[in-house]
């Protein structure tokens, strides 16, 4: 089991093969810390719960998710569970990771997954592929995504920055087209959680100032726009309001980065008359040497616009949504909603050390020495 790599992860594939290989992993990670599982317990988790809530969903027996889980895949052990609880059946589609010893590793994970009872046997994640590959409208990967589309919940959890230096215009475009696709099909309400790195090392500033563009039209229209971004720390702002004064007088690059990305977001969801909404936003660092929280993880709803009880109904009114005034209230809640997980968890030792054995039981459960466990 250990030599096996597979393509596609799927139960016709790997049926019955529960893996009882335990040649115990020792080498920890940083989402092995108690400040991720605060991420996937706390964040997703209760925001999955929140999703449930919704009266459109009594009726849905199965949730379709898709995500970039790791070698772990402790994103979907986490959330299939949770949907477990509910009553509900769990339907995963993934990407699976590009290392090969990370691929080893996952496989086993995947085919204990695989295993549940409340795993959906279709699940798959697949291999030798990348998340950038979707831009193209014609690749395989979009292809196979287009057909177990529209999801419940996309998980974009990125270990870098979605405006990387390596490949941040091919992320942007993969994130465009992936989501264009579900905001065209998906009349429930849904969720988008956004794992990425915003400091300014990780970024590259000039794929960053092409999307603050849109900032600063939203400020020409829309004085309170202005005004929020001048009170959200950013005290010391130059006159004019450009972009290269907003990136220079800065000193919190990553609340930057997260409003372009929220500005473009809502951009692309009321052109296709979707509401759009945060649901929650959380900080933290990932770097010591970093003077703010330089990792940002975000979830955010989606739901159509008067949408019909039959999605084939053209005939029907719908309010128009305002671009300008939903931009401003996504942005507003992000500044003044967002916690800093670093600090509830030095504030809090008893939510610490539940996570901490929460993730240490996630570990033991696929392989690792827990007694090594460093954080």
């Amino acid at each position: 089991m250990d030599d096996m790599i597979l393509d596609d992860y799927s139960l016709e594939e790997i049926a019955g093969k529960v893996s009882n290989f335990y040649n115990f992993k020792k080498e920890f990670k940083a989402w092995h810390k108690p400040r991720k599982q605060w991420v996937r317990s706390c964040q997703w988790k209760n925001s999955l719960n929140h999703l449930l809530e919704d009266v459109s969903y009594n009726d849905i027996t199965t949730i379709k998710y898709f995500s970039l889980p790791g070698e772990d895949c402790l994103d979907i052990k986490v959330l299939s569970e949770q949907c477990h609880t509910n009553n509900k059946k769990f339907y995963f589609q993934g990407i699976e990771s590009n290392d090969i010893c990370a691929q080893k590793s996952q496989s086993s994970v995947v085919s204990q997954i695989m295993d549940l009872e409340y795993i959906d046997p279709k699940s798959t994640l697949h291999a030798k592929s990348c998340f950038e590959e979707i831009r193209g409208k014609n690749s395989s990967l979009f292809a196979k995504l287009s057909e177990c589309a529209p999801f419940h919940i996309i998980n974009l959890d990125f270990t870098n920055s979605i405006f990387s230096h390596s490949k941040g215009r091919s992320t942007m475009q993969a994130i465009c087209t992936f989501l264009n696709k579900q905001l065209d099909q998906q009349y429930l309400k849904w969720q988008l959680y956004v794992t990425t790195r915003c400091n300014l090392e990780a970024i590259d500033v000039d794929i960053l100032k092409e999307y603050m563009e849109t900032i600063l039209n939203n400020c020409e229209e829309n004085p309170k726009f202005e005004t929020l971004m001048r009170n959200s720390n950013y005290t010391s702002l130059q006159e004019p309001f450009t972009i290269d004064n907003l990136i220079e007088d800065s000193d919190y690059i990553e609340k930057l980065v997260i409003v372009a990305f929220l500005k473009w977001l809502t951009i692309l969801a009321v052109k296709k008359n979707v509401k759009i909404s945060l649901f929650s936003s959380a900080e933290y660092t990932v770097k010591n040497e970093a003077t703010c929280p330089d990792m940002v993880s975000l979830v955010i709803e989606f739901k159509k616009n008067n949408a019909p009880i039959d999605p084939t109904n053209i005939n029907y009114d719908a309010v128009s949504l305002n671009e300008k005034e939903l931009a401003l209230n996504v942005c507003s809640k992000f500044f003044s909603k967002t916690k800093n997980v670093d600090t509830l968890l030095i504030e809090n030792e008893t939510i610490h050390n539940c996570l901490k054995d929460e993730i240490k039981n996630l570990l033991k459960n696929i392989g690792y020495d827990i007694s090594l466990y460093p954080y």
